[in-house]
Order: structure tokens, then C-alpha cells, then sequence
């Protein structure tokens, strides 16, 4: 091997050993939402009018562990709006007569793609607002979706509110769609934490909503270095109906 070629693999073989990936940035706001009191006793679905839904299944409308609530989107009011939608869609499955997820943020003119990966028939019937609440809710879309079918395909007004996602067949299945300005917002799991990336420094509203326990507001301030930690908590039944 000449010098120039022995130079040349010795740059090379440096190069690959110092491309080290990245080191994960700390979220710029992560946080936990809380839930005081006793949670509710959770009920059983009962699933038995179609086999194909599978064994009856808990009702997921207010999910406590450990004291923590999951579902609740948090999002940042104020952050940078991108110039169009997301290319990428909203998607919601429909897996063992349940929708997943449950609960979803959009951006105006975002695409929601229902798909149906369930071996029976699905009527989607999208609302604005709740079909059981105060005056008449409005359909945005109503449709049925056989087995295999292709998937539902909508694009989300944000001017319009939160979407209420039901099935005309299989009345315990719910899912909701919340407008967002941005992309910074996030939706608690299981253990009732979010963490939201990517925001400049500054002062900015979080907006907390839950399907049935409302919403919830705080400021909160992002540093140039690090992040920031955010706590919502809910309060249980006994508690909102003493105040």
C-alpha cells in the first residue's frame, strides 16, 4: 500500500470511530398529570354482541395508576405554527372493536385516516362535540368500513372543535381528535407522563383537556439550557362537586 492509500484509510478508519451518534436531547417540557382522591371503579364493557370483538374489556374514560391520569393531551398555546399541515395523517385503528389510540391531536388540514383491522363491520360516525352533551352535535362524517376495506380517509378542521369518534355497531367505542396549533403537545400513557421536545426558549400556556374531566392551564417557562417540569393535577368527584 502506497502512502497516499495508507494516509487515506487511516482518515477513514478515524472518521468512523469518532461518528458517534448524537446524544438524546432532554425534552423541553416533560411533566405528569396527577389525579387526587379515590379514581373511579372501573366498569366492563360488554362486548358479547359480536364475536368478533373478542371478551368484554374495561371502559377506559378516566384510566388512574398510581394515581396518575393517562389520555389527557397537553398542548403548548403560543409555540411556532407551521406554514401547512403535516404531511403525515392522524391515524386511528380499530383493533378489537376499541379505537387506538383514544384520544389523538390534529393541526388544521390535517388528514385522519380510520383503518379497520377487525373481521367485522365498523360504522364510523365522527361528531362534532358529544353526542350525549347539551343541544344537538353536528356529523362531520358518517361511514361504513367493512372488513379489508381501505381506510377512512378526512381532513380535520380545527375551527370545528374536538371530534367525538363513535361506532354506530359497536356503541362502547369512543375516540377523540383535539384541535392543536402546533405540534408540541403530547398525550399522557399508562403511567400518566409527557415530555414535549424541540421548543425555543420563552414563557408559554400549557392547555391540559381530558374527554370527561375538562381542561386545565399553567404557564410554564422553557431555559435556554435544559428543560422545564410540569405537574396538572385533577381532582376525584368529591372533590369537584365541593367547590
Amino acid at each position: 500500500m502506497n502512502a497516499g492509500a495508507l494516509i487515506a484509510g487511516l482518515l477513514v478508519s478515524l472518521t468512523a470511530a469518532g461518528a458517534k451518534p448524537a446524544p438524546a436531547k432532554s425534552p423541553s417540557i416533560s411533566g405528569v398529570v396527577a389525579f387526587r382522591g379515590a379514581p373511579p371503579a372501573t366498569a366492563m364493557i360488554d362486548r358479547s354482541s359480536d364475536p368478533a370483538c373478542g371478551a368484554n374489556a374495561p371502559d377506559e374514560k378516566v384510566q388512574v395508576k398510581g394515581g396518575r391520569l393517562a389520555n389527557v393531551l397537553v398542548r403548548v398555546v403560543g409555540a411556532p405554527k407551521p406554514s401547512q399541515p403535516p404531511a403525515s395523517p392522524v391515524i386511528i385503528d380499530q383493533t378489537g372493536c376499541m379505537y387506538r389510540p383514544r384520544v389523538s391531536g390534529a393541526l388544521d388540514g390535517q388528514k385522519i385516516l380510520v383503518r379497520n383491522a377487525d373481521g367485522t363491520l365498523h360504522n364510523v360516525h365522527a361528531w362534532l362535540g358529544k353526542k350525549s352533551g347539551a343541544g344537538k352535535p353536528l356529523t362531520a362524517f358518517n361511514k361504513a368500513q367493512t372488513p379489508g376495506s381501505p381506510p377512512i380517509s378526512e381532513s380535520f378542521n380545527a375551527a370545528d372543535g374536538v371530534l367525538s369518534v363513535q361506532c354506530d355497531i359497536h356503541p362502547w367505542m369512543q375516540a377523540w381528535v383535539v384541535p392543536v396549533e402546533s405540534s408540541f403537545f403530547a398525550v399522557t400513557g399508562p403511567d400518566g407522563t409527557f415530555a414535549i421536545g424541540g421548543l425555543p426558549p420563552g414563557t408559554y400556556k400549557l392547555v391540559a383537556w381530558h374527554e370527561s374531566l375538562g381542561t386545565q392551564e399553567q404557564q410554564v417557562k422553557v431555559p435556554a439550557h435544559g428543560g422545564a417540569t410540569v405537574t396538572f393535577t385533577y381532582p376525584d368527584a368529591a372533590a369537584r362537586t365541593s367547590h
